[in-house]
């Protein structure tokens, strides 16, 4: 119990010092403070995977990767002078819950997910280094874009119920988790280079946007068909800057999830299970039930590492893992984790108002919305909030796809606001994304007065 409330303080000093960081538009605490906070986290969680394991050689190697990998990290931003340090506070942090809490699960698991988060990383500065360099970006995101659909209709391996993974014998991948990273930079490109009326790049953007959801409706992914029907109509709302765009999404979702809901089978147990998930508490309403007993069971400060049962919980080391958390770390850590999500759409939001090139404002925008969405779709489904969909949790959950994309898309939107060369020193005012702000604040406040009902 000492360990939790250990690591709990901690990560509550993570999240101050970078709310401060961002709230006083200061730099009063440098990466070196950031650097030994995550170090002590990593500690305190891995000594107790350590100590159970027996001196596990396997938990003792992963050990030292992720803290080799938060210590060069931090090295290289200090080196060449990046200036977004919560940025990478933040995903340090979130590395090493995810590497720690895979790797009590299943040692072997965890040895995957730090090598996936190692590529990640790898991803993530050559993109950082690469993406100003390489314009050409800009005008082949369409057949980037075009690569990844063709890929996503291609898709031979069924996990989890739906049928979105592509193996290639070598390597086993998620098409759709990379369309989620070359849709924003084809956005990007539509919204800004392309001499077209407005009207007709919404037409295009949404003919592709309604092929994208199609294959992944056919391939009984709803929760990836969710995000980008969202992502659509919000960033169609940051272009036009006309609040008609998002009121005809809202009625649009309305239309098309009765008319889901009448005529797939798949969706109608997902409503049944959220709207009264007791009466089928053998059934589809399993999954559910176990994740709030899990998140009760948890309270505020967690049961402690290893104290819990979350291998009770289905698909725990995946779409449930923060369910996992919650038990075992508490609802107080899982809110710092949402908060901290928070200070990273508020960090490039803030940053991207002072953008002046076109094609790296909508394609961060992009980004930015779609991170969120997918964090509040996956915790606001394993809290019972909304209906369930199956995501991951950003950065979190056990995963190649999802954590290579996920990385790589971050590299971008750290690149993009950290480019000297094209800020302005007034924010310009896009009032659409401004409000999204706002909206994130909502959503994420929602999350936690749902989390705080279960809890007590």
């Amino acid at each position: 119990m000492i360990n939790n409330v250990l690591i709990i303080l901690l990560t509550s000093l993570l999240t101050i010092f970078i709310a401060l960081n961002q709230l006083t538009n200061e730099k009063r605490f440098s990466i070196f403070y950031f650097t030994i906070i995550n170090i002590a986290i990593a500690s305190l969680f891995f000594y107790k995977i350590i100590t159970v394991n027996k001196l596990s050689p396997l938990s003792m190697l992963i050990y030292i990767i992720v803290i080799s990998i938060i210590i060069v990290s931090s090295f290289i931003f200090n080196k060449f002078t990046i200036n977004n340090i919560e940025m990478l506070a933040i995903v340090n942090f979130l590395s090493v819950i995810s590497t720690g809490f895979v790797t009590r699960l299943n040692e072997y698991a965890g040895v995957k997910q730090v090598f996936m988060i190692l590529i990640g990383y790898v991803f993530y500065f050559s993109v950082i280094f690469i993406y100003p360099k390489y314009k050409k970006i800009r005008h082949i995101s369409v057949l980037l874009l075009i690569v990844s659909i063709t890929l996503m209709i291609f898709t031979n391996t069924e996990k989890f119920g739906s049928n979105n993974w592509l193996n290639l014998y070598i390597v086993t991948i998620q098409p759709s988790e990379f369309t989620k990273v070359f849709y924003p930079l084809f956005i990007g490109s539509l919204f800004s280079i392309y001499d077209i009326k407005i009207k007709n790049k919404l037409i295009i953007l949404g003919s592709i946007t309604t092929v994208i959801i199609g294959i992944v409706v056919f391939k009984n992914d709803f929760g990836t068909a969710l995000l980008f029907f969202a992502l659509f109509f919000l960033m169609g709302y940051v272009f036009t800057m006309n609040r008609y765009v998002v009121i005809s999404g809202f009625v649009l979702s309305i239309i098309g999830g009765t008319i889901t809901l009448k005529f797939v089978t798949h969706v109608q147990n997902r409503m049944l299970a959220w709207i009264r998930p007791y009466s089928y508490a053998d059934t589809m309403g399993y999954q559910i039930i176990k994740s709030i007993e899990a998140f009760k069971t948890g309270g505020l400060i967690g049961r402690g590492i290893y104290n819990g049962s979350p291998t009770k919980i289905p698909v725990v080391i995946s779409d449930f893992i923060m369910a996992g958390i919650g038990e075992e770390l508490g609802g107080v850590f899982v809110i710092l984790v949402l908060i901290l999500f928070l200070l990273l759409a508020f960090i490039t939001i803030d940053n991207l108002l002072r953008i002046t090139s076109n094609f790296d404002f909508y394609v961060a925008s992009a980004i930015i919305i779609l991170f969120m969405f997918q964090m509040f779709v996956i915790v606001g489904g394993i809290t019972n909030l909304i209906p369930l969909t199956g995501v991951t949790m950003p950065f979190i959950s056990y995963g190649g796809s999802s954590m290579v994309g996920s990385f790589i898309s971050l590299g971008i939107i750290t690149k993009i606001i950290d480019k000297g060369g094209e800020v302005a020193n007034k924010p310009f005012r896009n009032r659409p994304l401004t409000r999204i702000k706002g909206l994130f604040f909502v959503m994420v406040g929602t999350l936690i007065i749902n989390l705080m009902i279960i809890i007590l």
